[in-house]
């Protein structure tokens, strides 16, 4: 029984070990200067991304479009441009 408890302890140890000292890939963001340019409004009141840009820290790419009440990366982002960009 000892044994086994010793074993279940130790892979413990080194499974969690083997993860310490490891970085995170760095992502490359893109710069947070878009513009309302970037954006176009539709009719419906949804939006559609022209070029690549980032808002409030979320990269999205040209031909998105962003719904209101839909969330992308957990943040309501047709929200925010509507805020920002009305």
């Amino acid at each position: 029984m000892r044994a086994h408890i010793f074993l279940g302890i130790t892979g413990a140890v080194l499974v969690a070990s083997t993860s310490l000292g490891q970085t995170p890939p760095i992502v490359p963001r893109l710069p947070q200067n878009s513009s309302c340019q970037d954006f176009r409004r539709n009719p419906d009141g949804s939006w559609i991304v022209l070029r690549p840009s980032t808002i409030s820290g979320v990269q999205v790419s040209p031909g998105l479009v962003l719904v209101a009440h839909a969330y992308y990366s957990g943040l309501d982002l047709a929200a925010r441009l509507n805020e920002r960009c009305r």
